[in-house]
């Protein structure tokens, strides 16, 4: 998988991969932070995290505002359990500033 092409197109804060990554899994779970995102619908953030990401596997990416992001930290259920606490930071901004 490559990120690259997302990093330098849009200003990404965040990324995580997440969920099931054995070689058997289908996809790759990722959540992106971006206030690129914001005044976008859910769909069509998908789909532009689609054509900037190259991958062997479809890629199912959960693409937030930072906004969400902090709503997503703050809360208690199982979803931000495995995503924050499980997931693994691909890239981070303020680590590459």
């Amino acid at each position: 998988m490559n990120i690259e092409l997302l990093v330098k197109t849009l200003s990404i804060e965040k990324i995580i991969i997440y969920g099931n990554r054995a070689i058997t899994s289908n996809d790759i779970d990722l959540l992106i932070v971006s206030d690129d995102f914001i005044d976008i619908f859910r769909q069509k953030r998908k789909k532009l995290v689609k054509r900037l990401i190259s991958s062997d596997k479809p890629i199912d990416p959960i693409c937030l505002t930072i906004h969400e992001y902090r709503v997503l930290l703050d809360s208690n259920d199982n979803y931000r359990l495995n995503i924050i606490e499980k997931g693994e930071i691909l890239y981070d901004k303020s680590i590459y500033r």
